[in-house]
């Protein structure tokens, strides 16, 4: 795939097989997050499946990416 600049930019969704990098979650209502997103900030995966929602699911495990979550596109699929 095409390498990609950097980016944080809300517009630049991921889609099927792209390689993404997670950099952060939105905080539950309470302020928190929750430790099965936090062990995964900062792991790579491959998207498998963009839901109707904007949400995100891929190679890096069960929880899935929500637009107010915060990820870059490392590797275009």
């Amino acid at each position: 795939g095409k390498l990609m600049n950097y980016t944080t930019k809300k517009d630049a969704r991921a889609k099927e097989g792209d390689t993404i990098m997670i950099d952060g979650f939105a905080t539950d209502r309470d302020g928190t997050i929750p430790e099965t997103e936090r062990r995964l900030i900062g792991k790579t995966g491959v998207v498998t499946y963009v839901g109707g929602l904007g949400d995100l699911h891929g190679t890096w495990g069960g929880t899935g990416i929500l637009p107010e979550d915060q990820y870059h596109v490392i590797e275009e699929g």
